[in-house]
């Protein structure tokens, strides 16, 4: 098995470090394709040397959030993603509640 090293990569500044630096050299190259590529795989470095230590836990177990649910806090059994009683239905596309408008 591979050693992991505990660290959660910071992929929004990695990848734009890199494809900027990417860019650069693509520029000075003659060929910006080749230098976006090779600044996507500089990226990668750069988002894992960016990145936050890990406290060593996985952070899927259950009952690792902050209300002993989910790592983020939601729900893990129940829940529906349904509306609550009496609220409006979002992700409904029947139109039969809905008559349309007269203009």
């Amino acid at each position: 098995m591979s050693e992991t090293t505990g660290r959660t990569p910071n992929w929004g500044a990695g990848i734009a470090l890199g494809v900027g630096i990417g860019i650069a050299l693509g520029m000075g190259m003659g060929n910006i394709a080749a230098g976006i590529g090779i600044g996507i795989g500089i990226g990668v470095a750069f988002a894992v040397a960016l990145g936050e230590e890990g406290d060593g836990g996985d952070g899927d177990a259950e009952g690792s959030g902050p209300n002993g649910n989910g790592p983020d806090g939601s729900a893990v059994d129940g829940a529906t993603g349904t509306a609550e009683e009496g609220g409006p239905d979002i992700g409904s596309t029947n139109d039969s509640d809905h008559p349309p408008s007269k203009g």
